[in-house]
């Protein structure tokens, strides 16, 4: 049976479980009962209807019609996966696209129902469907699982051991943590704060778990109050050690479940982030319990990393960068016997497992040789590219080290570059020198810093559709707030950048169907200096991997962008030096020439 048939099969069958139900239209969010961005297998319902893999879009199905709603960074793919004629795809960044909402009010009648599983919805995005919906006279109900219906051989849920993340390499004790959570709670006079978000959870015990694909997190909430605190998490999880190391640090383990029955018996204030809290749990707390809607305590802690962590980090970035000289260095020998996207892929994950502290893949590598590198999320499969001694090649890929996380792409020519493409090339490597030598008030969102990274695309009317810049956690998720670094006001962009935050700096162009160039580096936001108007930061580059001078047009750079390309080679060459043998560093040199 092809990919297209069992999709519309099992579309068939959803549809028949949303009649049993009285239901009209259901909707598919991509998340988990945590609002994770990326979760376990048991929880991929929109992939298993739709074959859209991207790990941002919404389906929604009726009777008779089916969409689905993603952003620019998916729409070639999109393209690619759904099931041409059975998901229509709506690009939701374009003018004049409806949204799901609107458009299922113009296929639906008033009064009919949408049927949604209310864990997959936060308590916030629930106050704003219900209002949308109501615009269309439609009624939203959240009291269903369909999926535990129709998915056949649905997934289940990940069982596998957490583990400790030693002090050493976090640099804070959990007691530590604790502590600056509750003196948090303290001054919003809350006796109580709910941990939802998988990552906070892991951060704030310094422990890790493997439940989900290249996040090294574990499902569980927490319950922090002010003179205790209770882990809900399959107790099989925990060996005897562990559970006695957190009841030593007064933290009691509870089953997952039992979290809503031990909510009923608290009173008082509890903090909850509303933004990634499931609704039907927040409908569940009891009125003898004040709910203070802010944002989760530990989201703004982890993202300022401590001196330990930073130290850390400089070292893991360079054995880091110590791998992917080895990929490209294997690469160019081997590169006219015509290796694969997926070979590519593979060889770096290698490469990577061989350096110390190695644990996976932040993400899955993103190789993209020609027109595949133009599809900004791409990822190679079966029937993938090879590739030639002639083109572009773009990846993206980062590692999960206990001493770190890492996010770096590089974008290559693998022959001999057009004129134009240089150019290209060279207009994002000064939007990326832009950003990296920027220097700003202390206050300054990340909108605000987009516009360095944009600015010489845009003086020849060229532009990129994804963000600049996301926050990374320290072996943690690759993707972590509070900050980001994009175009356009959000309460995402609007975050400050404080020291000690960890962020990427990734510019990029896409020709659709030809070529895609992203040139991405990790930035420690530092203090610059203190003037009479106030105290200004700035960034410092901690990647450390050469960057394609065969695709820089050296006339298009300022003196001070030449002089930024020539010390970043420059530091790039001291940090690996003492990691390489003999011809690893005459590659290095060739490739770090000052221009």
């Amino acid at each position: 049976m092809s990919t297209t048939s069992v999709l519309i099969e099992r579309l068939s069958n959803l549809r028949a479980a949303m009649s049993e139900s009285g239901l009209q239209a259901w909707i598919v969010p991509a998340t988990d009962p945590h609002q994770s961005e990326y979760f376990a297998e048991h929880w991929h319902a929109r992939d298993y209807y739709s074959g859209f893999t991207g790990s941002a879009g919404v389906l929604v199905v009726t009777a008779t019609d089916a969409g689905l709603w993603t952003d620019s960074r998916y729409y070639l793919q999109a393209e690619q996966q759904l099931p041409a004629g059975h998901i229509q795809l709506f690009k939701s960044q374009e003018p004049g696209v409806l949204t799901f909402a609107k458009w299922l009010g113009e296929k639906l009648n008033a009064g009919d129902k949408v049927g949604m599983n209310g864990w997959l919805l936060s308590g916030k995005e629930k106050a704003m469907r219900f209002k949308e919906f109501a615009v269309q006279r439609l009624k939203l109900v959240l009291n269903h699982d369909l999926s535990a219906k129709v998915w056949q051989d649905r997934p289940a849920l990940p069982e596998a051991p957490v583990f400790e993340h030693p002090v050493h390499l976090a640099g804070k004790t959990r007691g530590e943590k604790l502590a600056e959570i509750r003196l948090a709670m303290e001054g919003r006079k809350c006796q109580h704060h709910l941990v939802s978000p998988l990552d906070d959870i892991a951060w704030t015990l310094n422990l890790r778990g493997n439940d989900v694909d290249h996040n090294p997190v574990f499902y569980a909430y927490l319950l922090i109050s002010i003179d205790n605190a209770t882990l809900f998490i399959d107790p099989g999880k925990l060996s005897a050690a562990l559970q006695h190391a957190l009841a030593s640090d007064g933290i009691e383990i509870q089953p997952y479940e039992q979290l809503s029955a031990k909510l009923q018996s608290l009173e008082g204030r509890i903090l909850i982030d509303d933004t990634n809290t499931a609704s039907v749990l927040m409908d569940s707390l009891p009125s003898t319990l004040t709910q203070v809607h802010a944002p989760t305590l530990s989201i703004a802690l982890k993202a300022i990393k401590n001196p330990i962590e930073i130290a850390h980090l400089r070292n893991t970035m360079a054995k880091d960068g110590v791998a992917l000289l080895r990929l490209f260095r294997w690469l160019e020998a081997n590169i006219h016997s015509g290796p694969t996207e997926l070979d590519v892929s593979d060889k770096l994950c290698e490469l990577r497992a061989a350096m110390p502290l190695y644990y996976g893949e932040s993400f899955p590598a993103i190789v993209g040789y020609a027109g595949n590198g133009a599809i900004v999320h791409y990822r190679p499969g079966e029937g993938c590219a090879k590739l030639r001694p002639t083109g572009i090649l773009l990846l993206d890929s980062g590692g999960q080290y206990q001493d770190g996380t890492t996010d770096i792409t590089r974008t290559v020519a693998l022959g001999t570059p057009s004129a134009l493409q240089r150019r290209n090339f060279t207009l994002v490597l000064k939007g990326h020198i832009g950003l990296a030598t920027a220097k700003f008030p202390e206050g300054t969102g990340g909108y605000q810093l987009d516009v360095f990274a944009r600015a010489p695309l845009w003086q020849h009317g060229l532009n990129f559709g994804h963000g600049t810049g996301h926050g990374v956690g320290f072996f943690l998720s690759v993707h972590e707030g509070p900050q980001s670094i994009r175009h356009g006001h959000s309460e995402r962009s609007a975050v400050p950048m404080q020291p000690g935050m960890l962020t990427s700096n990734e510019p990029g162009y896409y020709e659709t169907g030809q070529y895609g160039i992203r040139i991405e580096n990790l930035v420690l936001c530092i203090e610059a200096e203190t003037t009479a108007y106030g105290r200004f930061l700035g960034f410092e580059t901690i990647s450390f991997f050469p960057i394609d001078l065969n695709l820089v047009d050296a006339d298009l750079l300022t003196t001070a962008e030449r002089e930024w390309l020539n010390a970043y080679h420059a530091q790039v060459q001291e940090k690996l030096w003492p990691l390489l043998d003999g011809e690893e560093r005459e590659w290095l040199n060739s490739r770090c020439a000052a221009i």
